[in-house]
């Protein structure tokens, strides 16, 4: 991938323009780091990616949050390549990724939405409001 001075890119690497309409992000995030995590550390990653979800989701956009699929992992265990499967059917139907950190998962997630030309936000502050961010106090 080509190294970008703007984090957040789209598929040409020019910028990124404003949206007119909220996006559709799909969350990247670390969740078992290649199955080397515990079941508390795990649930601690489910809960970062929500508060992720809750700013994306404040900024006026609407968060796909893969991870809140660990409660269904956990009744009805499924192996990894029935989840990166998931997560790509997923990420075709995303406008863009939050992209969160470097592990087997997350590489893989944004190699896939680099290759379906999606933006790229590698920080928060990079994502764009549509101006109808939701506040509450």
């Amino acid at each position: 991938m080509a190294s970008h001075s703007n984090a957040a890119y789209g598929p040409t690497g020019i910028g990124y323009v404003k949206p007119t309409k909220p996006l559709h992000i799909f969350i990247s995030s670390p969740y078992s780091d290649g199955d080397t995590l515990s079941a508390a550390e795990r649930i601690v990653n489910v809960k970062r990616s929500f508060d992720l979800a809750e700013q994306v989701a404040r900024l006026g956009h609407y968060p796909f949050v893969p991870l809140a699929a660990h409660h269904w992992n956990e009744q009805h265990p499924h192996d990894y390549a029935f989840w990166l499967r998931w997560c790509k059917a997923w990420l075709s139907r995303c406008d863009a990724i939050l992209y969160c950190g470097d592990t087997v998962g997350t590489v893989e997630e944004l190699q896939y939405a680099t290759g379906l030309g999606l933006t790229v936000f590698k920080r928060m502050e990079d994502i764009p409001g549509v101006g109808n961010e939701r506040t509450w106090n």
